[in-house]
């Protein structure tokens, strides 16, 4: 059966009180000790390749299962060898995971392939809910993953947006995909004090107190999940000592726990802080998925913040239904030209007041190329606040392009995070 990207219209019956009650159940708390220190041996330091193909679709049989996922029972699916990807030599993936036509409220978790359990949150889903976030998982030895649902009812659909091919050695830098691992959680105290984050301030964290970084680390790639949020809101991430960026990247809404995947550049000393502009008091759960490490040679991750796109700003406009625009997002705001050697931008895309009367998404490629099947974040009547990093080869012009798949007009925003170079 040929891949097809989700577009089914879904019923939302998600109520104020269900979301409430369901925080510690879909957003599970860490039970690991502080002082314990997650394993980083998943990969060596990798190279980003970028490359767009759906790898599993629990409707249709991509990927070998056609039914949607058990409670609690993980289902292992081989990556290398498959849907364009090198059989040997990659060590790890980026994916835009989602979940469709969740029947309760919970989370969806990813590994390698031979971890016998899961830490970490990739996604956070909501009854009737079609939502996506984005995860760096390490795969095993034998090029595979694996992935769960605590509820039974819900279908998942994995896009890759590229993969990660082993380094000569530790000096050429990259990525390195370690088990994702809990750093804190202001509903416990874990890494924190124990209390939400009101508007205005900011909770500072040390990844390499709870995960074994090294000091040549520049960023971590992590999962940002907010929850028990007064109002619709953003966050932002940046290292600590610095002044907080603005405009924001990372935006959500109250109808729901969010989960927000992105990379976070570390100060001198290996923290972070991230500061909560709109929305709060919220309580705030971190999972490092790995980190990025730049050597002495060049082929590796640079971090930075800015903004390259905002439809709502003139003369920009909203993106109509079944539109499709190409943006140039290399050579502009601080990110070099194609010609200057890169390879790939790291962004990240936000929805914002969708006008469409069903469940949509949004597709962005490599302008010239042919629209991949795939999506590359999604959005609902009711939940159009919705961030997820891309990672995307521009074209030689440095352009992408995106498509509207919904029966309405929708702006966004376009946030570079960063951008892969040789």
């Amino acid at each position: 059966m040929s891949r097809r990207p989700y577009h089914r219209p879904l019923r939302r019956s998600l109520t104020t009180l269900a979301v409430v009650c369901a925080v510690l159940t879909s957003v599970p708390a860490s039970s690991q000790p502080a002082a314990a220190l997650a394993d980083t041996t998943a990969t060596t330091p990798g190279l980003l390749v970028a490359h767009q193909a759906r790898i599993l679709d629990t409707r249709n049989g991509t990927g070998g299962y056609t039914t949607p996922m058990t409670a609690n029972v993980a289902r292992t699916l081989t990556v290398t060898g498959a849907a364009g990807v090198p059989t040997s030599g990659v060590t790890a993936v980026a994916v835009t995971v989602t979940a469709v036509g969740a029947t309760a409220n919970g989370n969806i978790q990813i590994a390698a392939g031979d971890a016998t359990t899961f830490t970490g949150t990739a996604l956070v889903y909501n009854t009737g809910d079609t939502t996506s976030n984005t995860a760096l998982v390490g795969l095993d030895a034998n090029g595979r993953l694996k992935v769960a649902s605590d509820h039974s009812g819900v279908n998942v659909v994995l896009d890759l947006q590229g993969y990660f091919t082993s380094a000569a050695d530790a000096s050429a830098g990259g990525f390195v995909a370690s088990t994702a691992t809990r750093v804190i959680d202001t509903r416990t105290g874990l890494g924190t004090v124990a209390a939400k984050i009101p508007t205005g301030s900011a909770v500072t964290v040390t990844p390499g107190a709870r995960i074994d970084i090294p000091a040549s680390a520049t960023a971590v790639y992590a999962s940002i999940v907010i929850v028990n949020q007064a109002g619709n809101g953003y966050v932002t991430a940046y290292p600590t000592g610095s002044t907080p960026p603005s405009p924001y990247s990372l935006n959500f809404d109250t109808a729901a726990p969010h989960a927000i995947g992105t990379s976070i550049p570390l100060n001198s000393d290996g923290q972070f802080d991230i500061y909560v502009a709109a929305g709060g008091p919220i309580d705030v759960i971190v999972d490092i998925e790995g980190y990025f490490q730049t050597g002495d040679n060049t082929a590796a991750f640079t971090p930075m913040q800015s903004r390259l796109y905002d439809s709502r700003v003139s003369p920009h406009v909203a993106l109509a239904a079944g539109e499709s625009r190409t943006i140039t997002v290399a050579g502009t705001a601080g990110i070099p030209a194609m010609s200057a050697g890169v390879d790939a931008v790291a962004i990240n895309l936000t929805t914002v007041n969708t006008t469409a009367t069903a469940i949509g998404y949004l597709t962005a490629w490599t302008t010239g190329q042919a629209e991949p099947a795939v999506s590359s974040t999604n959005f609902s009547t009711t939940n159009s606040l919705r961030s997820s990093l891309l990672v995307l080869a521009p074209n030689p012009a440095g352009q992408i392009t995106l498509h509207n798949h919904s029966n309405g007009t929708i702006h966004f925003i376009l946030d570079a995070e960063g951008w892969i170079h040789t």
